[in-house]
């Protein structure tokens, strides 16, 4: 939903771009103010619905260079505000998304500089050569391994530094409508090519749907191909080169229509996504979220140990693994995942409290108690923490120490009964103990 609205709004401010420069091209005076001033407002609207449109600025300069035939540098003033949009836009999504998701900090997934490169020219004939030959479609695709030491991991990156410099060499010949395409393919892939590391590039480094704004050049050049080509074999007959693309545009529709039944669920898209790259380890996470939601514990099981055993510091499958084998009463082999998850994240709340409740469940009170104490390091406001360490000292008739754990939780949630009645039963035992001879 969020592709769909961004690209409608993204050709929306170049349509009322290009009616700008063309009105401000017949009329000096007046310039098309209107025309502008949707421009900026269809912009503002693009990058506010998603933030890969943050790139338009820099496509509004190549709409301005393609209707002028040249390079005017008051194009940079024209589009000035649109690039402190783009700022704004970009600025504001690093911080919605939180800094932690913008960067890569595990070090099996970290990438140097000549690696993201070397991806990068990869990358770029990977998205040509699906809008070429677009099967098949997998939701998660393998993730590569560029070696960056070997010099042939650059040559599709030189490939692309050559041929957009032929194009722009031979701009005024031949190459003027290929040149615009490619620029603005390039431009508008950017922001996917993982110049930048971004979380996701640990799951795969190329996302076929990560191109839908820059698939537009290429398409639109192949359409005015086609158009000029049917212009050549069948001239002069409209109806019949109309009919034909009404045909292309039929069978394009039936695959893409096709190719979302693979969304009708989250099974259905996991499914179809192993199916295709049984190694995609979040895709065998997220299948056993959906059998363990449907209580499909043995299931779950399967996928979660193979996410872990695919990816194993994959933190979620290690504590969801452990989850399910608790429900299957497998305390030992559910104590031995939590620990790993603990290791991966030793200063996550949820790893030490998930395993201070195995150990309690497997009767390692003591060992639970210490897991306990941890998590309450990272967070002392954690009500079930509280309430789990006031069950063990009450268990080990650790009287004055329940009282404190109990009292802490009614701290936090005054009237929670289960605390109020161990505590008064506490208390009880306190003053029991205190009048025994």
């Amino acid at each position: 939903m969020k592709n769909t609205e961004s690209g409608l709004f993204f050709l929306l401010s170049i349509l009322f771009f290009v009616r700008w420069l063309r009105a401000k091209g017949l009329d000096r005076r007046s310039g098309g103010s209107w025309n502008y001033a949707l421009t900026l407002l269809f912009s503002a609207l693009a990058m506010a619905s998603k933030s890969s449109a943050v790139i338009l600025p820099v496509v509004l300069c190549l709409c301005a260079w393609w209707m002028e035939h040249r390079w005017y540098w008051r194009n940079l003033a024209r589009v000035a505000p649109i690039f402190l949009m783009s700022i704004a836009a970009s600025a504001l999504s690093i911080w919605t998304q939180g800094l932690q998701l913008a960067t890569v900090t595990d070090p099996q997934w970290v990438r140097t500089w000549p690696e993201r490169l070397a991806t990068a020219g990869s990358a770029v004939w990977f998205y040509l050569g699906k809008l070429l030959w677009p099967h098949p479609l997998i939701t998660i695709y393998p993730r590569w391994q560029i070696d960056a030491g070997q010099w042939v991991s650059y040559l599709p990156l030189l490939a692309v530094i050559v041929i957009l410099s032929i194009f722009w060499f031979k701009r005024e010949l031949w190459s003027r409508a290929w040149f615009f395409a490619f620029a603005y393919f390039m431009a508008a892939l950017l922001p996917a090519l993982g110049l930048i590391d971004n979380f996701i590039f640990s799951f795969s480094l190329i996302f076929d749907h990560l191109q839908y704004l820059a698939s537009m050049g290429p398409l639109a050049l192949a359409g005015a191909g086609l158009a000029r080509f049917s212009d050549i074999v069948i001239p002069k007959r409209p109806l019949l080169q109309s009919g034909l693309c009404a045909g292309l545009l039929l069978f394009l529709g039936m695959a893409s229509w096709q190719r979302t039944g693979v969304y009708e669920s989250q099974e259905t898209l996991w499914t179809d996504t192993l199916a295709k790259n049984p190694n995609c380890w979040v895709g065998q996470y997220n299948l056993g979220i959906v059998f363990l939601q449907k209580g499909q514990v043995d299931k779950a099981l399967e996928d979660f140990q193979s996410a872990v055993e695919i990816n194993p510091n994959y933190l979620e499958a290690h504590s969801n693994l452990g989850l399910a084998l608790l429900q299957e009463g497998q305390m030992d082999e559910a104590v031995a995942h939590f620990k790993k998850a603990s290791e991966i994240a030793p200063n996550s709340l949820t790893t030490h409290y998930n395993l201070g409740v195995a150990l309690l469940k497997n009767g390692e009170l003591d060992e639970a108690v210490a897991q306990y104490r941890k998590a309450l390091e990272i967070n002392p406001n954690s009500l079930e923490t509280h309430y789990n360490l006031g069950l063990i000292f009450f268990k080990k008739r650790q009287l004055d120490e329940a009282i404190t754990q109990f009292l802490e939780v009614l701290r936090l949630k005054p009237g929670f009964s289960p605390a109020q009645d161990y505590l008064a039963r506490a208390q009880a035992l306190v003053r029991q103990r205190s009048f025994s001879p």
